[in-house]
């Protein structure tokens, strides 16, 4: 699902997704599946890249989805059509609000696409977003975490009882 979205995105659809509530992942939201049992992890937040709130607030690396993306929710894995098509007339009848959205799709849609030609440097690209990704899990993730007892054992490091 998310290798279409940037295709839907890349050709200038808004993309139109099924909206699952996921309380207990980051996000709280699936755009992939319902969340069936503790450990599914499906989220908006982990699923799709560059997604807002991964990099600790750097708006020039994270994209709104939810600023754009047309969510149809589910609930008990049962699609309401006439909710969806419903959802769909009010946003096209809304030439203001679809306007709002191809706007916001179109600020982030350098994010999916690899810079080509003498000033591809001057805009966020993928790869400028996969820099900026790198550089918080160095300085951010990685200074936190904390590998497992086994693991450090593994690697030779003493170990406090």
């Amino acid at each position: 699902p998310v290798v279409l979205s940037f295709d839907v995105i890349l050709n200038g659809c808004i993309p139109v997704v099924l909206s699952f509530d996921t309380p207990r992942l980051p996000g709280g939201k699936s755009w992939f599946l319902p969340e069936n049992q503790p450990g599914d992890h499906a989220s908006v937040w982990e699923t799709y890249p560059f997604a807002k709130g991964q990099y600790g607030g750097n708006q020039d690396f994270e994209v709104d989805y939810e600023s754009f993306v047309v969510q149809i929710p589910l609930k008990d894995e049962t699609i309401n059509m006439s909710s969806m098509m419903q959802t769909m007339e009010a946003i096209l009848s809304n030439k203001e609000e679809l306007r709002r959205r191809q706007r916001n799709m179109m600020d982030c849609a350098l994010s999916f696409t690899y810079g080509m030609g003498p000033d591809a440097h001057r805009y966020n690209d993928a790869f400028s977003h996969i820099l900026a990704a790198l550089y918080h899990y160095q300085h951010e993730i990685l200074p936190t975490y904390d590998p497992p007892k086994a693991r450090r054992q593994k690697l030779g490091q003493v170990v406090a009882a």
